[in-house]
């Protein structure tokens, strides 16, 4: 192979306007942020009700937030190691899926054990979600727009939770 057929990634993607695919890659990863911020702030609005409800404790609900939050770390911390291993979208891909499947599965615990169990295990999912999402905008973006892309990424958990305390707020009595 000759060396005119080399092609430098990096630069080609530094030199280039930021392309479609790229504008659907930032929005994706932001729309992902943004049901990682909701869930942020859904449990802590339905704490009272979930507590009402249930008759518990106020010690009670800090295990289930506290359950959720040790996933969120363990996630986390494991995600990147297998996503560089086993690509970053596969990972992203199940993470998502461990996310939405333990969140939902959240609306059936009958108990604080049960909730603070699949808690913890939405908490995977959700802890694996960061560092892919700012992996993924990183090295797609070019380097002068890439802190941008990332702060703009990143607002979406912002705009998740406040989105999240306007329906949580609304669905309860």
């Amino acid at each position: 192979m000759s060396q005119n057929n080399i092609v430098d990634v990096k630069a080609w993607i530094d030199e280039r306007p930021v392309s479609g695919f790229q504008w659907l890659l930032l929005s994706l990863c932001f729309i992902i942020i943004m049901f990682d911020g909701y869930d942020a702030i859904a449990m802590g609005i339905i704490a009272p009700a979930l507590m009402e409800d249930w008759g518990m404790p106020q010690g009670a609900m800090g295990t289930i937030l506290g359950a959720s939050m040790f996933g969120v770390a363990i996630g986390a911390l494991v995600a990147g190691p297998y996503a560089d291993r086993f690509g970053r979208k596969r990972i992203l891909l199940i993470s998502i899926l461990c996310f939405a499947s333990f969140s939902l599965l959240s609306t059936f615990a009958r108990t604080p054990m049960e909730m603070a169990s699949v808690r913890f295990l939405a908490g995977l999912g959700i802890g694996a979600v960061m560092p892919n999402t700012v992996t993924l905008v990183a090295e797609y973006m070019p380097e002068r727009r890439r802190s941008l892309m990332i702060t703009i990424m990143y607002s979406g958990f912002n705009i998740g939770s406040g989105l999240g305390g306007f329906v949580a707020a609304g669905m309860l009595p």
